[in-house]
């Protein structure tokens, strides 16, 4: 691929991309929070990745559980107002679905 067709095919996506981050910010609220759950875990996958390349040995599951795991608790937090609360409900359903 040349590196014209490479910029057209990159300045489509972010003709496209843009718009829809803009309105997902501007609602916001769970929808968001799962979109950053997923882009901070593919984010963290990256970075694991290339730290592999550099023999370092980093604890894969936990970085890619914080990464991902972070926006939800964040907006949990946000939503319900109540740290407590919301972390006892999580534990309590998480309980009932085992």
């Amino acid at each position: 691929m040349s590196m014209d067709a490479n910029l057209v095919r990159r300045v489509g996506f972010a003709v496209v991309a843009i718009p829809l981050a803009l309105v997902l910010i501007w609602y916001g609220g769970a929808p968001l929070a799962l979109v950053l759950a997923l882009v901070g875990a593919l984010g963290a996958r990256e970075l694991l990745d290339l730290a592999a390349r550099g023999n370092v040995r980093p604890v894969r599951p936990l970085a890619l559980l914080s990464a991902g795991g972070l926006p939800l608790l964040v907006y949990g937090v946000i939503a319900t107002g109540d740290v407590r609360r919301w972390a006892i409900r999580a534990l309590v359903e998480g309980a009932k679905k085992s």
